[in-house]
């Protein structure tokens, strides 16, 4: 029993340990990651001016050929920051070709516009690209064919994803093939070591994958955006094996570097932010979730945003239904506080430092009842002096109705219709209802006017107007106090135009002695008591 018993710690600990270190790995990636997102206009600052000094020295060359060149360049850094941009170069490439009369800029606008339908999830468009592609003369060389089979590899991974069947399994075969004979060309660059280890996990060589793959994160000529495709290609190695931590941490290194590229198609942080999901790390995943959907529609990559989309949601609900949970145990732990605190007050009373204590606790629980309690006076005066108003409205509308019958009885229909085209009695109902507003308000708060004109410079303050009737600008902070704080809300109450409540506001915040913010916060201090 013994033997058994130490047989299992020892196959237990290499995994605990293993499995420790996988996850203080990964809080490292992601706390860089955290950095590098915060730093992230950085990076594309840093992007604008690189594409800003191609922009001045395409604006200055007379060149068609360097034009070319140039836009060529543009387009390449564009197209995956920017769709839209990306466009605009591509159709100076096509221009500056046809000028030049060049077969091989020809050849690269094409396979270049073909790129950007991809990234715009154009299927027709790109299907009609692809069929115009020609190298008839062109005599390319062995990293150009290289390029033309990944390029073409990628159309048939989309054509691959966008149809089932036959047309699946056509497109499949053919994206093997482009694979196959790029590999053939190349297998020793970082794009054909992709390529390779593609072609390995296909056959379930795992092993042999991450073989190719891995010693390239030690080549120091990559650049960040060759670090961000490697990354997540080891990343996609490590899912297939189902070591999801690994894969995590690979997929953050590759956010870093995709967001110091800078890029806005990347995968890796939409694939992080759902395996952080899987992993119930709702905050964190929230917040990658939120970024990945902002990116992919400025940068208006249509073939992801419905994605990201779904994703944003499910997360978003999830996380919100931890923090109603939080909220919940929150609630439970105050209430087991507060138990916890009167019995701990009954049996310490005769200590004078927690008798202290107690009274400034209750002292604070005396405020929060007078605020209750002022909150239920708000609600019963309206509410008693409402329910009479409304109860008058009722007779009033009766007694109207009985005057038009004897009006349209006695002096025709159109003596009625000229009666109920009349505004008199509106206007007068509404007086009436706005001096219930005020009376009540005023019972309510009667230092109202006083406390107010205390924080209005001397010159700017309001005097009451006959029969205890409030200003339009008192009405406008009345509301305000209520609780009424959208100008929407509050012009549909006083029936009047939004920008007319936005004028007054911003009136009465410029003839405040105090500064606006400080304003507001004591007009909500003004109390009933």
């Amino acid at each position: 029993m013994k033997k058994t018993f130490l047989l299992l710690i020892v196959l237990l600990v290499p995994l605990v340990f293993t499995e420790s270190c996988s996850n203080r790995e990964l809080r490292k990636e992601l706390q860089t990651l955290d950095r590098v997102i915060d730093n992230r206009d950085v990076y594309q600052n840093r992007f604008y001016a690189k594409v800003g000094r191609t922009r001045d020295a395409l604006a200055a060359t007379t060149s068609d050929s360097l034009a070319w060149t140039y836009s060529y360049d543009l387009f390449n850094d564009f197209v995956r920051f920017s769709t839209d941009s990306a466009l605009v170069y591509l159709e100076r490439m096509e221009r500056y070709a046809a000028a030049c009369s060049s077969p091989r800029m020809a050849y690269y606008s094409a396979l270049s516009r073909l790129q950007l339908d991809i990234a715009r999830d154009y299927l027709a468009e790109a299907a009609q690209t692809f069929a115009k592609l020609d190298t008839t003369g062109l005599n390319l060389s062995v990293e150009e064919q290289f390029d033309y089979y990944n390029r073409t590899g990628a159309y048939w991974v989309m054509v691959r994803d966008a149809y089932s069947g036959a047309q699946h399994d056509a497109a499949k075969l053919l994206l093997n093939e482009s694979r196959q004979k790029a590999v053939q060309l190349d297998s020793l660059s970082l794009t054909g070591r992709k390529l390779h280890a593609i072609l390995y996990n296909q056959k379930g060589l795992y092993d042999k994958s991450l073989e190719t793959l891995l010693p390239c994160w030690s080549w120091d000529t990559l650049t960040d955006l060759d670090r961000s495709i490697t990354a997540y290609n080891i990343a996609s190695v490590y899912r297939q094996m189902g070591d999801g931590m690994q894969e995590m941490v690979w997929l953050a290194r590759s956010a870093q570097y995709d967001y110091m590229a800078p890029v806005n198609n990347y995968l890796s942080v939409y694939h992080l932010a759902k395996r952080l999901y899987d992993h119930k790390m709702y905050e964190r995943s929230q917040r990658y979730i939120t970024f990945n959907l902002t990116d992919i529609i400025e940068a208006n990559y249509q073939q992801r945003i419905r994605r990201s989309g779904e994703m944003h949601v499910l997360i978003s609900s999830a996380n919100h239904k931890i923090q109603v949970n939080r909220i919940k145990l929150v609630s439970v732990m105050g209430i087991i506080f507060l138990a916890m605190s009167l019995v701990l007050v009954r049996l310490l009373r005769r200590n004078k430092s927690l008798f202290r204590l107690t009274e400034e606790k209750n002292e604070q629980i005396l405020k929060v009842n007078r605020k209750l309690q002022e909150a239920n006076t708000i609600k019963e005066e309206y509410l008693f002096r409402y329910m009479g108003l409304s109860t008058q409205y009722l007779i009033q509308v009766e007694d109207t109705m009985h005057e038009l019958r004897q009006i349209a009885k006695n002096e025709g229909v159109e003596a009625m219709m000229q009666k109920l085209r009349s505004h008199g009695n509106t206007d007068e109902e509404l007086a009436k209802f706005y001096k219930v507003f005020d009376e009540t308000f005023l019972s309510i708060f009667p230092d109202f006017v006083e406390k107010v004109n205390a924080m209005l410079r001397e010159d700017c303050r309001f005097s009451m107007k006959p029969g205890n009737v409030l200003p339009t600008e008192l009405r406008i902070l009345a509301s305000i106090r209520l609780g009424m704080k959208e100008s929407g809300k509050i012009a549909e109450f006083l029936n009047c135009a939004p920008a007319t409540v936005y004028t007054y506001r911003t009136k009465i915040l410029n003839m405040a002695s105090c500064p606006r913010d400080e304003f507001e916060r004591k007009l909500m201090e003004i109390t009933s008591y």
